[in-house]
């Protein structure tokens, strides 16, 4: 089956093309915008030569480097036409014509029990969120042009139905990254999986060795997951990710992950801080900013080998500034992202639930994108005081909303972990 073509997205501020090879989201000004859309029908080149020459000034002014570079990435082809998929949303005013990404928990049982999962454990396996539910708004997505999803849970090997919500998936043509714990994939699971449009297997790891990972989720655990991992491998798996949360316990080995991504051939290895909130609520897994910081920076310093690594901060990523589609006080929840719970809500954020959530079982996804109150709660937010006389504001856009509420600051309150003193600066 040939693979589906990329997508140009057409926004108020101009539009997003999404790579089908990078699956990455680059948003374009109204200039780039409106030049692709032309190239959708015509070579680049003639674009210019046609065009009176105070049409496309930015294009222009750097003239091929602009057109070499965009067929370096994939937006143009040899004969520099742009062969995306060209889709035109009609969303209310101040809105995304659809969310860039959207997570899927589909489950919240789960075989492990883990101190530093945010997932409640409230929704039983009946009231699931049906397939049928799952196939109606990933069919929204797909006719919005945002193909980008993430299936996760709890566990989502625990469903029995996972394969009909997979086969949903393929058959509108989405991407989806699967975050798993690994411990329920054999060398057939493994294969079976492989069937679908699984870009990535994103595994949870909490220690690169035995006494570490195990002293967290259990004896025996390690060596599941690395059965797991390597049934991936030997299956295919595109790409394999490592997914470690950072906490007290396993903040001083972070540098032998390295070694292990090497031994077990994985792809990459993502860090994010232990995020206190949800149903993670032990103070003995934070980690204090500075030495989260101190920690990364030696970390990728010193990180070698094949194995990519990425280094987050668990601070909200800002829009482009000509975007503007993140407030100056907010986060990417409601405003670039969606979340649906295992129970079919539509939340902003999967750890903060909100009074006015509409669920899948009774509208559509892109009607809750649009129009849900608690989703609208979350465009509309207000800085506190103490941040909007903050130098760093533009930067971090208040610290995650979560941690802030779960800190009992409420949701519109100052997120403590972000201004906290790092490195010897305010941030």
């Amino acid at each position: 089956m040939p693979s589906p073509p990329d997508i140009f997205r057409r926004e108020s501020f101009g539009g997003f093309y999404y790579s089908r090879q990078t699956r990455e989201t680059i948003a374009f000004p109204q200039e780039h915008a409106d030049f692709l859309l032309q190239a959708t029908l015509r070579p680049a080149p003639q674009i210019l030569e046609r065009e009176a020459t105070s049409s496309f000034s930015n294009v222009r002014r750097r003239g091929q480097r602009t057109l070499d570079e965009w067929r370096a990435s994939g937006i143009l082809d040899d004969e520099l036409m742009c062969r995306a998929r060209v889709v035109n949303n009609r969303p209310p005013e101040g809105v995304l014509g659809a969310p860039l990404a959207t997570s899927f928990e589909i489950t919240e049982r789960c075989n492990l029990r883990c101190p530093h999962c945010y997932v409640e454990r409230g929704t039983l396996a009946r009231h699931e969120v049906s397939p049928a539910a799952l196939g109606r708004a990933f069919g929204d997505l797909d006719r919005a042009g945002s193909p980008a999803i993430t299936i996760s849970g709890g566990e989502p090997l625990l469903r029995r139905d996972l394969w009909k919500i997979l086969d949903r998936a393929r058959d509108h043509q989405l991407d989806v990254k699967l975050c798993t714990n690994a411990t329920r994939i054999d060398d057939s699971i493994a294969a079976r999986l492989l069937d679908y449009p699984i870009h990535t297997f994103s595994v949870s790891l909490d220690g690169p060795t035995e006494a570490v990972h195990d002293g967290v989720r259990g004896a025996g655990n390690f060596d599941q997951v690395a059965a797991g991992v390597r049934a991936l491998r030997q299956a295919g798996a595109a790409r394999i990710m490592l997914r470690v949360t950072v906490t007290a316990h396993n903040i001083n080995s972070l540098a032998s992950y390295a070694a292990l991504g090497e031994r077990w051939e994985v792809d990459a290895v993502s860090f994010r801080p232990f995020r206190f909130n949800g149903a993670a609520l032990d103070p003995a897994l934070v980690v204090e900013r500075s030495a989260y910081d101190l920690a990364l920076l030696a970390l990728e310093r010193g990180w070698r080998g094949e194995v990519k690594a990425s280094f987050g901060s668990s601070l909200p990523t800002r829009a482009p500034a000509f975007a503007r589609y993140i407030p100056r006080f907010g986060c990417n929840g409601g405003n670039g992202t969606l979340a649906v719970k295992a129970d079919g809500s539509v939340v902003a954020c999967a750890t903060v639930r909100m009074p006015g959530e509409w669920s899948l079982k009774q509208r559509g996804l892109l009607d809750c994108w649009y129009h849900a109150p608690s989703i609208q709660r979350w465009r509309q937010l207000r800085a506190p005081e103490e941040c909007r006389g903050c130098v760093q504001l533009a930067g971090c856009g208040g610290g995650c909303r979560a941690r802030a509420q779960a800190l009992g600051q409420g949701l519109e309150g100052p997120d403590l972990w972000c201004c906290s003193d790092t490195i010897g600066r305010q941030v």
